[in-house]
């Protein structure tokens, strides 16, 4: 699971510099990509700072050791899932906004 041993941290101790560099990078993917609502970018960063994308994947699963990575540092994996479904409520929301023919944007 770790790559030429490597150890996990979460939430990672990195400098807020580094921790921007990676956000910049994994929303230039995100977005590069089509992406919306949610999606993991998976990076690797070389000893001298180096970043690299190596997966761009926009439905990631939502259980198992990612995720429960995410909910240690996040406290709860309610947390991460209340989180997920706000995005998606707000993407549905903005979809009403941008075409009222959907069919999720009915009032009933």
């Amino acid at each position: 699971m770790y790559f030429q041993g490597s150890n996990v941290e979460c939430p990672a101790k990195i400098d807020n510099e580094t921790r921007k560099r990676i956000e910049e990078t994994a929303r230039s993917a995100f977005k590069l990509f089509g992406c919306s609502g949610y999606a993991r970018v998976d990076l690797r960063m070389s000893h001298s700072g180096e970043l690299k994308v190596l997966e761009v994947n926009p439905n990631p699963i939502v259980t198992g050791y990612g995720i429960s990575l995410q909910a240690q540092a996040a406290d709860s994996l309610i947390a991460v899932h209340r989180k997920l479904i706000s995005i998606a409520l707000r993407e549905a929301r903005l979809s009403r906004q941008l075409d009222p023919s959907l069919p999720w944007t009915s009032r009933r």
